[in-house]
């Protein structure tokens, strides 16, 4: 039942390296008044200039936020980076808007008009690069909000208390993997508080960890993930998602989920709370503890777990979903199983070869690759893009010479600006491999 996934990600220890810094000694106060933004940042980039290691963070409260509207308080482009507190109850992130304003009741807009707000951590932003390993321990991360049930997106315009997508505590896309979150509190954000969006989402694992109060839904991945002995509740939209789902993306049917030992309750301060959450909706919140709407060739497991309090389903999943086994699970004040039919849509639209493609090949199916990318015509791929494509393919499957023969013969000129990119950090990697 469980894969060489499974068990690679219950094994993972990322290697913290040998070296530590401590950010009190590049000027962080901890005391949860003064802004230990930049005294972080500065610790973060002394571990880089080590190649990796450890951002220690000791007891106490790190008030941290944004330079600028809507901005990111930690931009983390790198991999290899252990963030350690001395546990979720003594050491706290506690994350503000820009100005180190209260995010309960101020924002920002964007140039639209859209309210903003601002991510605490976010994971190798850059497109096609690829990092890994990073792993937090030990700490609380609040965004200082509390759920109001109202799931309106962007917010609710009138109130400024609705789903801000703009207001994470964690955001990993791109390429990143092996991230381990593991002994901590995420808590207070109004957007989803662990969000990786992207088709390529790695692998996440959470274990001992609670994650609660969020006008969205608590975690929304496109990774492979597996959460053991956490707890979810207090989320207005779902406890955990996927980022991804299969009329969207053919990627999807590589996701994998397990969850053990774990509790998920879509609504709990919520449904009691009416002092704090006065716009609470009751009709309109707490709609699934786990949506997870996995292809044929994937699988789900739920084991040993508690689900309850959900307004629908309990679990909700695709109707043709295979290999999805339910163990030893309480389902309390909700309903069981859902099942949903998502009609998958058009899959001769490049976009969605090109990037199943790019999947197959990471994971050494060439073979697979290849073809979907031939296929295309030149009505939907250009002769240079296409060159592109299958660089990066043969890249992936360190056939060097070959990748580059394909790269060196492109006009970049033609390009549209995300093929450019992917020439260019193809290129870059392969001479990194041979160097």
């Amino acid at each position: 039942m469980f894969s060489e996934w499974v068990e690679t990600t219950t094994r993972t220890e990322i290697n913290p390296h040998t070296k530590v810094v401590n950010v009190k000694d590049f000027g962080a106060a901890g005391d949860g008044m003064a802004n230990d933004t930049e005294a972080i940042r500065s610790a973060i980039d002394a571990i880089y200039a080590e190649g990796g290691g450890t951002v220690y963070l000791p007891t106490g409260t790190y008030a941290v936020a944004p330079d600028k509207s809507a901005g990111i308080i930690f931009s983390l482009e790198h991999g290899n980076i252990f963030f350690k507190g001395d546990g979720p109850e003594n050491t706290i992130i506690s994350c503000y808007v820009h100005g180190m304003k209260d995010p309960e009741t101020n924002w920002d807009y964007t140039t639209d008009g859209k309210l903003v707000r601002g991510f605490c951590f976010s994971l190798n932003s850059e497109w096609l690069v690829r990092n890994s390993n990073y792993v937090f321990e030990g700490l609380r991360v609040t965004g200082n909000t509390r759920p109001t049930g109202d799931t309106l997106w962007w917010t609710n315009e009138q109130m400024e208390s609705g789903w801000d997508i703009s207001h994470k505590g964690l955001y990993f896309g791109s390429l990143n993997d092996n991230v381990l979150i593991r002994n901590t509190v995420w808590d207070g954000f109004r957007g989803e508080i662990i969000y990786s969006g992207d088709h390529w989402g790695g692998k996440l694992k959470l274990e001992d960890t609670k994650v609660y109060g969020t006008n969205s839904s608590a975690i929304s991945t496109s990774a492979d993930f597996e959460c053991v002995n956490i707890e979810v509740w207090d989320a207005a939209n779902t406890c955990i998602e996927s980022a991804f789902f299969k009329d969207l993306s053919p990627l999807k049917q590589t996701q994998n989920a397990i969850f053990r030992n774990s509790i998920f309750r879509t609504r709990d301060v919520m449904l009691t709370d009416w002092d704090r959450n006065p716009l609470l909706v009751d009709d309109t919140t707490g709609h699934s503890a786990l949506a997870i709407f996995n292809a044929p060739g994937t699988y789900m497991i739920i084991d040993g777990c508690t689900i309850e309090n959900t307004k629908k389903w309990g679990v909700l999943m695709d109707a043709g979903q295979h290999n999805f086994t339910i163990l030893d699970t309480v389902f309390r004040n909700s309903a069981t199983v859902g099942a949903v039919y998502m009609e998958t849509k058009d899959q001769s639209n490049p976009y969605f070869l090109t990037t199943w493609a790019f999947n197959l090949a990471m994971r050494d199916r060439v073979n697979e690759a290849l073809p979907l990318i031939e296929s295309l015509t030149e009505e939907h791929l250009s002769e240079p893009q296409r060159a592109v494509y299958i660089a990066y393919i043969y890249l992936e499957a360190n056939m060097l010479d070959t990748a580059e023969s394909y790269a060196a013969k492109v006009d970049s000129s033609s390009l549209f600006r995300e093929e450019q990119a992917l020439l260019n950090s193809t290129l870059k990697a392969i001479q990194e491999a041979k160097n």
